[in-house]
């Protein structure tokens, strides 16, 4: 891979968008989770979810 010091201003340009754009998927992945563990607490503890739909814990 190429240094960052050797990247052309253009090139560098499209390098911050596309990790800012990386950056913000997975903020947006993390608070998902974060967002279903919170769910999933009960008194403390993490309980795994028993109903079933579709074959699949929900």
């Amino acid at each position: 891979m190429m240094e960052i010091r050797e990247m052309s201003n253009a090139y560098l340009m499209r390098c911050l968008i596309c990790e800012k754009r990386e950056i913000k998927t997975h903020q947006s992945t993390i608070k998902q989770i974060e967002d279903e563990l919170n769910k999933r607490f009960d008194n403390g503890t993490l309980v795994e979810r028993k109903e079933e739909e579709n074959g699949r814990n929900i």
